[in-house]
């Protein structure tokens, strides 16, 4: 098994390389898309997987896939949101 990261994208995949002497490998990376992601609360900061990315508004290249998109609030109120990223798209994650 061979480890991919890629922490700017947030790319960690494991690929099986089964190759003989000799043999090349070649990988072909996941495409990318966009998350942007916006929240009127000024107070909270934006939480992707177990990242802290910034305060309330944030747009970051991230690997096609699904997210998990959190807020972390001093209240406790601690919304958050599942976003599927698709190949070359923009995902929109707007929290009120």
């Amino acid at each position: 098994m061979l480890r991919i990261v890629a922490p700017d994208v947030f790319l960690d995949r494991q690929v099986r390389v089964e190759a003989g002497a000799g043999d090349l490998f070649e990988y072909q990376p996941p495409a990318l898309g966009r998350l942007i992601i916006r929240a009127r609360r000024g107070d909270c900061k934006i939480v992707l997987g177990k990242r802290e990315l910034g305060d309330t508004s944030v747009t970051i290249p991230v690997v096609a896939g699904e997210y998990l998109v959190k807020l972390a609030c001093p209240d406790g109120q601690n919304p958050e949101q599942t976003a599927i990223v698709s190949p070359g798209q923009d995902r929109q994650v707007p929290f009120k």
